[in-house]
């Protein structure tokens, strides 16, 4: 698989595909559409570029909106620092988190205290995903939401700071992914996750070089 996704890679660079004009900007676009739309979002790519760029509501609920736009906004506020190849601190996860949470505030008073999403403070109760009420440590769910897009957030800064092709999780492997994630969860062994990301990064890439090659 190392070799493949490095072949991949050299070919995907070689045809200049992220030399395009506003690569950039549409493939972040691509990314926060989808990772948006694994937590219930049903914001297009066309109707987020014309929030993004031209600040026009779409027909869709704001909660959605905001997801959306802050998102991007957690994104670009990442990159930042990424450029700048700072440590990663539990403030600064928590600052991001806080970025990315701004506008869908949730606040809760529990037995332990008073904390805030919009703050980006950690969580001081337990929380379930969607899997018969199965609870995780603080260190699987540091957040009481917005921890599956922190966790493909961070993903990102990682590629981004080495100069690499960001991953993008389809919506469309959306119950794959979730499915995956639980497994490793339980198993303690990561190593069916990587695999997935590996080769559905691959798959992605794959695309793009074809439709590249297409459009020539």
């Amino acid at each position: 698989m190392k070799n493949e996704i490095i072949a991949v890679l050299n070919e995907y660079n070689s045809l200049g595909i992220n030399q395009q004009l506003d690569y950039d900007k549409f493939y972040l676009y691509s990314i926060i559409t989808h990772s948006t739309a694994i937590e219930g979002s049903t914001i297009t790519e066309i109707e987020n570029q014309v929030l993004f760029d031209n600040g026009i509501s779409c027909s869709k609920p704001i909660s959605e909106q905001f997801m959306n736009f802050d998102l991007k906004k957690a994104y670009e506020q990442s990159f930042d620092f990424a450029r700048k190849h700072e440590k990663i601190t539990v403030g600064f996860l928590c600052s991001l988190s806080g970025t990315l949470m701004k506008n869908i505030d949730s606040s809760y008073n529990t037995v332990a205290g008073y904390f805030s999403s919009a703050k980006g403070e950690l969580r001081l109760l337990n929380v379930s995903a969607g899997r018969g009420g199965k609870s995780y440590l603080t260190s699987i769910h540091p957040w009481a939401d917005g921890n599956g897009r922190m966790d493909r957030l961070l993903m990102n800064v990682v590629k981004y700071e080495k100069n690499l092709v960001p991953s993008i999780v389809k919506k469309e492997r959306r119950a794959e992914y979730i499915k995956v994630i639980s497994e490793s969860q339980d198993a303690e062994d990561s190593a069916s996750l990587i695999d997935f990301m590996f080769n559905h990064h691959i798959q992605n890439l794959k695309q793009q070089i074809e439709e590249y090659k297409r459009s020539l």
